[in-house]
């Protein structure tokens, strides 16, 4: 019997619990903060830029997964 991969795995990679981004607007922009990560930045509804992110990779180009501490959202 072949080995069953959770939806997890398919979707993000990972079985560990991904935390569902956060939406921020200023205005008609709008972007998704996912993981200190800011993804899907659109104008007016429309997608301008997919992604920036600030990534590093061990020797082995793993990813490694940062903990942010102190967060602090003002709206």
């Amino acid at each position: 019997m072949p080995y069953a991969i959770s939806n997890s795995i398919r979707l993000y990679g990972t079985n560990e619990p991904v935390e569902p981004p956060r939406i921020l607007q200023a205005g008609p922009l709008t972007v998704e903060f996912e993981a200190g990560n800011l993804r899907y930045i659109r104008f007016h509804g429309h997608e301008m830029i997919r992604a920036v992110s600030f990534v590093v990779r061990d020797k082995n180009w793993g990813t490694y997964a940062p903990q942010i501490t102190n967060l602090d959202f003002h709206e």
